[in-house]
């Protein structure tokens, strides 16, 4: 990476960028593109302050052997999982065979990239294998057609046996510029794309399973890769569970172009296209463009979104039942005030009369007991204290 391009991508109080970390140890480059090892100050843990792939930092190098990470910036975005900051694109790479293709978990890394503020591009790899070869009623070319044009993602199909295709990509990854992450199922060749885009990165690869038909996990931890002269692509584990209980339901549309009214309305306000009688989007669903497996998949996330929402509810229900209005000392403010366990909590001066008054009886009906007398009105028994 040249110093001009490295210092157009950095922040101007930036001393470095992580681009991957292994146990303890941090690896920072600098503006000058020069790598430093380096470790996490003490503070910053104490702070409970973690330091992240794609973070921008400060660095103290008043020690020869290491240096030492003093400070981290605000990130712009985040992404969870796998957690990595400051990225602005993410390449989702699909395969069209060997594994089959996926469609369910392309449109959940869809949503989950779309949700997080970043741009996708959809990159169909494999595709020298069958290309005209129907999967879920449509070929390559007419799946690369919908998603380009209904779903509104721009879409590529690659080969790595297919050097024009890759120069494609590559084209198409200098123009738009920004820093990147991969994504995609196992098996869908990705660390193999990075290795066609850049032959130096040299990244391991290994087979499809032909037994189960799926992928292994080659890639191990988030490294950021520099190639194309000067692009960043971390190469991630971590896309295969993907959640959506933190979502707001009705910001899953946003991944759905075609589930969002535009000419027609639908005649509830905030509809969530699932259960609503009369919907324009449900009766539009193989009648007007909109595929039943793209609407399913939608259906299924707006229930995740849905679960979420109502486990937060529950849980914010039993926080309120387990408080209570008070006065504050000082003003005398309305403040929410906890209650105590009554098993914790000290008797008021009721309950410490009543308390007293069965004490009194218990000792009087065993005194008259000892004295021989005939009495046992209201007798008090040891359970009863």
């Amino acid at each position: 990476m040249s110093p001009t391009q490295t210092s157009q991508a950095f922040p101007p109080n930036a001393d470095g960028l992580v681009v991957t970390y292994f146990s303890d140890f941090y690896s920072v480059r600098k503006r000058d593109g020069a790598l430093v090892q380096c470790k996490r100050k003490a503070l910053l843990k104490k702070q409970g302050l973690s330091v992240v792939v794609g973070d921008f930092v400060t660095l103290d190098e008043s020690e020869s052997s290491m240096g030492w990470i003093t400070g981290i910036l605000p990130p712009t975005t985040t992404l969870s999982k796998p957690k990595i900051h400051n990225i602005s694109h993410v390449l989702i790479a699909c395969p069209w065979q060997e594994p089959q293709l996926d469609l369910r978990q392309v449109d959940r890394l869809l949503t989950k990239v779309l949700l997080s503020g970043l741009s996708p591009l959809l990159v169909f790899t494999k595709a020298d294998i069958h290309p005209n070869d129907a999967q879920h009623g449509f070929t390559l070319a007419e799946w690369m057609h919908y998603y380009t044009y209904t779903a509104s993602v721009p879409t590529l199909s690659t080969s790595i046996y297919d050097a024009e295709s890759i120069d494609g990509l590559k084209a198409t990854l200098n123009r738009i510029g920004g820093r990147w992450v991969l994504a995609g199922v196992s098996g869908a060749g990705k660390s193999s794309l990075l290795n066609a885009i850049d032959p130096q990165l040299k990244l391991r690869v290994n087979e499809v399973s032909h037994k189960g038909g799926r992928g292994t996990h080659t890639t191990r931890h988030t490294e950021l890769l520099e190639t194309l002269n000067g692009l960043l692509i971390a190469d991630a584990p971590g896309f295969s569970q993907l959640d959506f209980s933190l979502d707001e339901p009705i910001s899953i549309q946003n991944a759905f172009p075609e589930c969002q009214v535009s000419t027609q309305q639908c005649p509830y306000e905030d509809c969530l296209h699932v259960d609503e009688q009369g919907c324009v989007i449900k009766n539009a669903v193989e009648t007007e463009g909109i595929l039943k497996s793209r609407y399913e998949h939608y259906v299924d996330l707006v229930k995740e979104a849905l679960a979420g929402e109502h486990l937060r509810l529950d849980q914010s229900q039993k926080t309120e039942s387990a408080t209570k209005q008070g006065k504050s000392k000082k003003g005398g403010k309305a403040v929410n005030v906890v209650k105590l366990n009554p098993e914790l909590r000290d008797a008021n001066r009721k309950e410490n009369r009543q308390a007293l008054k069965k004490l009194e009886q218990h000792i009087l009906h065993h005194q008259r007991l000892e004295d021989g007398l005939d009495y046992d009105e209201d007798a008090l028994n040891d359970e009863d204290f």
